[in-house]
C-alpha cells in the first residue's frame, strides 16, 4: 500500500468512519457457478455516508506499470491532502471489452472491501474475472466463512479500544491467529492490519 508522507489525519478519520460500516450483503447471484457474493452496490451500501462524513472521497481508476501490467489504483482521499492508496491487477480472461469490464468490477469491488476493512459473505464472483472452477468451493467455505467472522469481531473489538497500550496489548495476545489468518486468508488478513494501523494512528495523532 502506498500512502501520504503523513497519514495521521486521514486514519483517525478512517477510524472513526469504519465504525459506522456495515457488513456488505451478498445479494447477487453468479448464475455459472450457482452462487452469490456481494457486488458493488452492497459495498457502497455497507459504506454508506460514513467516509463522506469524516472527509474521506475514494478515486479508483485503471494505470499502467512500466512493465506493461495493467493495474487498478483505489485511493482514499482526506480533507487534509493525506491519502492511502491500494493496487490491484486487472487481467481479463478474455481480451474483449466484456473481459476488460468483469475484472474491472472484480478490481473495484475487492480493492474498495480490502482497504477499507469491509467483511462480506462468502462469493465466487471473482471466477467471472479469473477463469477458475469451484470444485473446492465446499472445502473453503467453512474456513473462510469462519475467517471472516473473525475479521468481523477482529475489526469490532479494536475500534471499542481506548488506548495505545490497549492496542499493543490485544495485537501480541492476537499474534499467532494473525500469522495463521495472513498465511491462509491474505486478504481478511490484510483486513485486520488495516484496522489496526488505522487505529494506531489514530491514538498517535490524538497523542500528539
Amino acid at each position: 500500500m502506498r500512502h501520504s508522507e503523513s497519514i495521521n489525519e486521514i486514519a483517525a478519520a478512517l477510524a472513526k468512519a469504519q465504525g459506522g460500516m456495515k457488513s456488505a450483503v451478498k445479494d447477487s447471484l453468479n448464475p455459472h457457478f450457482k452462487s452469490k457474493y456481494a457486488d458493488m452496490s452492497s459495498v457502497k451500501d455497507a459504506i454508506g455516508d460514513t467516509l463522506v462524513k469524516v472527509g474521506i472521497a475514494v478515486i479508483q481508476a485503471h494505470d499502467i506499470l512500466e512493465n506493461g501490467t495493467l493495474v487498478l489504483r483505489t485511493r482514499l482521499i482526506h480533507t487534509s491532502g493525506q491519502w492511502l492508496e491500494s493496487t490491484y491487477p486487472v487481467r481479463p480472461v478474455k481480451d474483449d471489452p466484456q473481459g476488460l469490464s468483469a475484472a474491472t468490477t472484480y478490481a473495484r469491488r475487492v480493492t474498495l472491501s480490502s482497504i477499507l476493512s469491509i467483511v462480506s459473505d462468502v462469493d465466487d464472483d471473482g471466477e467471472t474475472a479469473s477463469g477458475r472452477g469451484t470444485q473446492n468451493q465446499q472445502q473453503e467455505d467453512t474456513g473462510l466463512a469462519a475467517a471472516k467472522a473473525f475479521v468481523r469481531r477482529s475489526v469490532k473489538e479494536i475500534g471499542a479500544l481506548t488506548s495505545a497500550t490497549a492496542l499493543a496489548e490485544w495485537k501480541a495476545k492476537m499474534d499467532g491467529h494473525l500469522a495463521r489468518l495472513l498465511d491462509k486468508y491474505p486478504d481478511e488478513g490484510a483486513a485486520v492490519m488495516s484496522a489496526l494501523v488505522a487505529q494506531a494512528q489514530a491514538f498517535k495523532a490524538a497523542a500528539e
